[in-house]
């Protein structure tokens, strides 16, 4: 079964991505600073890149919330909450559900 039709790319899927990339420093930004941000996102996840646009990982309010009830505090190391093996495609992949 098709859940989508055509071919749709993520960024399709994705709108107001923009306001979701963050340039991501783990020794300046805070978690307390992504909480901000995800606060005011939609979808409610973070891509981060580094200052030379490399993908650094992913961060969602869920991501942060398991950090905290393993006994992390706000001014934890950052990359404790990032996803750094996110799950990705590329804008010129097509999205497909179907099974092959």
């Amino acid at each position: 079964m098709n859940l989508i039709s055509g071919r749709r790319s993520l960024n399709s899927l994705m709108s107001n991505t923009e306001s979701n990339i963050v340039i991501f420093n783990p020794e300046t930004t805070t978690i307390k600073e992504l909480m901000f941000k995800l606060n005011v996102t939609v979808p409610k996840v973070l891509v981060l890149i580094d200052e030379l646009g490399a993908l650094v990982g992913t961060v969602t309010d869920g991501d942060i919330r398991r950090a905290l009830l393993r006994g992390g505090a706000i001014d934890t190391d950052p990359m404790e909450v990032v996803n750094s093996k996110p799950f990705y495609l590329r804008d010129d992949e097509p999205l497909s559900l179907d099974k092959e």
